[in-house]
């Protein structure tokens, strides 16, 4: 497990949460995933701070769980598998993960573009979750491959390498 206080220190002490009712919220969703309450609620608001709990992570051996989408959640995926996991909220990242679509269309509706979204997706459904997921979109004919919107992506691996 990661000590407390250099978590506080990776990303501040007001995001990082052990209370009871925050962690409740990661404890179970909709699937018929057992539920297994997380020790830890953080979250980063950048690529540094992640690449730092990560590399916590693998020297402790602790458990983590990334939350992009707000809830409902559905598919267990959000889930820990294991006690003493720590769930890594990516809502304050910027249009990382945590951008939902009602945010990412206003942004690019100012400039006169549109995106190709999956049919209804809900109001706290993270396109970048969505597109991991790789959820069929309502326009196919001009989403020439399925991996083009991650083309152009960092990942921050579990070794704490990162990949680009």
């Amino acid at each position: 497990m990661i000590d407390g206080a250099i978590l506080s220190k990776i990303v501040g002490v007001e995001n990082v949460s052990r209370e009871a009712s925050i962690i409740e919220k990661y404890a179970g969703d909709m699937s018929f995933v057992q539920a297994i309450r997380p020790d830890c609620v953080v979250k980063p608001g950048n690529a540094e701070e992640i690449f730092n709990i990560v590399n916590q992570a693998r020297e402790t051996e602790t458990p983590l769980v990334p939350v992009s989408s707000g809830g409902p959640h559905f598919l267990g995926d959000t889930l820990p598998g294991v006690g003493g996991a720590l769930i890594v909220d990516l809502s304050r990242v910027m249009f990382e993960p945590g951008v939902t679509f009602a945010e990412l269309s206003a942004a690019v509706a100012g400039e006169g573009l549109r995106l190709n979204m999956p049919m209804l997706p809900r109001r706290s459904k993270s396109v970048v979750g969505s597109l991991l997921e790789r959820q069929p979109v309502l326009m196919p004919k001009y989403h020439w491959d399925i991996a083009d919107p991650l083309a152009c992506t960092e990942v921050i691996f579990g070794t704490g390498e990162i990949f680009r």
